[in-house]
């Protein structure tokens, strides 16, 4: 971060955990993400949540626990790597709890996964049009970033995130001219366990290539990320 001039980040919990212990497994994660936050709450300004759409009402409680208790300012779902699909039944009731709370909802999108398919996404954000819904790894693959801007235009309550760029074909100047850039925001999918796999935000570099406006570019690189995430300026 300090070598790429990144001063702020919201951090996101590891989605491959073990379950073997079900609700306590996530909340051991839980825990250990907010105390990671916690250390240098300068830099890591906030952090997401994690649940299992299988663990029912109890995944509600903790989604609870996560907002009230730990003070995290979203939550957060890599579905494949919970066996389940977006659009899982079990995400109506965690969905639910959230829009009380005000707190938008984080979903990867990545390629090639059939769990995480984009039409999934769009099904559960028409049915809680009162949540904003955060897709991550939107434009993972040309052919998912052709598919934002219709996904974008269909939907007002889903926002666009850059971590998973593919390096050609990815339109971010098409989807900014159609859509707008309030409608992105900036991800690095920076991890901080071995292996590194993303050392290098390439999203960065692209951002600061567009031909539009600073205030723009200011917008995707933070300015609209404080907004969703209640998060004030310093």
């Amino acid at each position: 971060m300090d070598f790429w001039g990144i001063e702020h980040a919201l951090l996101l919990p590891a989605s491959g955990y073990s379950r073997q212990r079900g609700i306590d497994d996530t909340k051991r994660v839980n825990d250990a993400l907010a105390t990671y936050r916690d250390r240098n709450p300068s830099r890591f300004v906030a952090a997401a949540g994690v649940v299992s759409p299988k663990e029912g009402d109890l995944g509600v409680d903790e989604t609870r626990r996560c907002i009230v208790d730990l003070g995290m300012k979203a939550m957060v779902w890599h579905h494949r790597f919970d066996g389940s699909v977006i659009n899982h039944i079990g995400m109506h009731p965690i969905l639910e709890e959230m829009a009380r709370h005000e707190v938008p909802a984080m979903v990867h999108i990545i390629c090639d996964s059939k769990l995480e398919s984009p039409w999934r996404l769009e099904d559960l954000a028409g049915q809680h049009p009162g949540v904003t819904f955060i897709a991550l790894d939107a434009f993972c693959s040309p052919d998912h970033s052709s598919w934002m801007q219709l996904i974008a235009r269909r939907n007002r309550n889903i926002i666009f995130d850059t971590g998973q760029l593919t390096s050609a074909g990815h339109n971010l100047p098409e989807f900014i001219e159609a859509i707008g850039a309030d409608r992105l925001i900036f991800g690095t999918n920076f991890y901080s366990s071995e292996p590194r796999v993303f050392d290098v935000p390439y999203p960065l570099q692209e951002v600061l290539a567009l031909d539009i406006p600073d205030d723009q570019k200011a917008s995707i690189l933070g300015g609209r990320s404080r907004e969703l995430f209640k998060i004030s300026a310093s």
